[in-house]
């Protein structure tokens, strides 16, 4: 009965927090990155234009520069920025 009250607690917080703050507001879901893997196994490195043996400085700089050109304020289009964060997400977590 608890596992239920605390399940139905968390959905209700999360639709709150999507609608308020926007959608994916507790980050980014970890399931397309497998399906991402299985295609490309340069990913991340292919969505910042890096080869694999590239530092985690070359990364996190390439990073930086990908957001500034996908970052919809910037003139970027929010399915490029999207990507380019889910990238930046799958290498802090997974990656280095």
């Amino acid at each position: 009965m608890k596992n239920l009250k605390k399940k139905k607690i968390k959905i209700i917080l999360t639709l709150y927090l999507d609608k308020r703050f926007g959608q994916g507001f507790f980050g980014f879901n970890e399931e397309p990155h497998r399906k991402i893997v299985k295609k490309d196994k340069d990913y991340p490195y292919s969505v910042f234009g890096l080869n694999r043996s590239a530092s985690d400085d070359d990364v996190k700089k390439a990073y930086r520069k990908s957001v500034m050109k996908a970052h919809p304020d910037k003139g970027g289009s929010n399915e490029l920025f999207r990507k380019v964060r889910e990238a930046w997400d799958y290498f802090k977590n997974y990656v280095s």
